[in-house]
């Protein structure tokens, strides 16, 4: 299941949108394949990608990608012209040899990464060092692993090595300290906050001013 988005506010099956074509020419002529139309076009300009194939291979990879794009969008207020799909990777001088899922960028100039998103197909756990690989690539501080139920949260506070110390992604506008402070704030409440003191006043207040009817108690039914 994918449970990482099961707070979007709607049904998946209302978030996305999948659509059947037939094949007319070619070695799947015949064939119905259903695509999936991409929330932001892919760097190649593409606007929708193939997710199922009669008879074939499914990519449900591709349904996580979306709704990660539409919880960006959504959830943590990112414009759709600060985000790139499929983007190339360079390491060193190499160029083109791999592509990060999805990258978000600072603003519009699309200079400065901010975070990194790789997806992976549900039931799938590798990819973490590859996606470590992108961010030293990159130069960005923040990514995430994700397969649909579990996610992983890597925050390198360069020149630092990579920690887990994130509970959340930072929103637009805000900064990985930002998510950190936030953090603080919620500990502390938590330290502060003590229930049981709480509820251990509550009932003694509460026994103090209704004495109990010991007979009641034991025959609630008063026969």
């Amino acid at each position: 299941m994918l449970t990482e988005f099961e707070n979007l506010g709607k049904p998946i099956h209302e978030i996305l949108t999948i659509y059947p074509k037939v094949i007319a020419t070619g070695k799947d002529a015949g064939k119905t394949k259903y695509f999936l139309k991409s929330f932001i076009p892919f760097s190649s300009g593409n606007e929708e990608v193939q997710v199922y194939v009669e008879g074939g291979k499914s990519a449900p990879e591709e349904i996580i990608r979306q709704l990660w794009v539409y919880k960006l969008i959504h959830q943590y207020g990112y414009h759709a012209d600060q985000i790139d799909l499929e983007k190339s990777v360079q390491f060193g001088t190499e160029i083109g040899t791999k592509s990060a899922d999805i990258i978000v960028y600072t603003d519009a100039t699309k200079t400065t990464p901010k975070l990194i998103i790789e997806c992976k197909r549900p039931k799938r756990k590798d990819g973490i060092e590859q996606l470590k690989s992108y961010m030293n690539a990159k130069g960005a501080p923040v990514a995430v692993w994700s397969n649909g139920a579990d996610s992983i949260i890597l925050y390198r506070p360069y020149p630092a090595q990579f920690d887990d110390t994130l509970f959340d992604l930072p929103k637009r506008g805000q900064e990985p300290k930002d998510v950190l402070e936030a953090k603080k704030t919620l500990l502390q409440l938590k330290k502060d906050f003590n229930f049981k003191k709480i509820l251990q006043l509550d009932f003694g207040h509460f026994r103090e001013s209704r004495p109990v009817d010991s007979a009641r108690v034991a025959n609630p039914g008063g026969k």
